[in-house]
């Protein structure tokens, strides 16, 4: 199990190019911010995350967005499909995530709150 960061921020922008999610986060390895950019056609998209090579692929499911981050952990792949739901008021967001490592799997899920 891993355990909660003791704060996250994201701050999600979507274009006609596609999505940019800003991150900062604070947890037991300390501060970390890193900006995904990635568009939503289905297509792998390479940037970078924490100094690290991820590979993002992002389609729409109706009004869910799925996500399927992969990144080399380690020398293992470890690969992260997150569902993103906007509640009806759009005041929440919500990411149900399923990853997958060597380690096993596991789910999560995220709630967060529009400021």
């Amino acid at each position: 199990m891993l355990p909660p960061p003791e704060s996250r921020t994201d701050k999600i922008e979507q274009s006609k190019d596609g999505i940019s999610d800003s991150v900062s986060a604070v947890n037991q390895q300390g501060k970390t911010e890193y900006v995904l950019k990635f568009t939503t056609d289905g297509k792998e998209t390479a940037t970078k995350a924490g100094g690290r090579d991820v590979k993002v692929t992002a389609s729409w499911d109706g009004p869910a967005l799925v996500v399927t981050t992969k990144l080399d952990f380690q020398g293992q792949e470890v690969v992260a499909k997150a569902k993103w739901t906007l509640s009806d008021d759009k005041s929440t967001m919500t990411q149900t995530v399923h990853l997958t490592s060597p380690m096993g799997e596991m789910d999560q899920k995220v709630v967060f709150e529009k400021q």
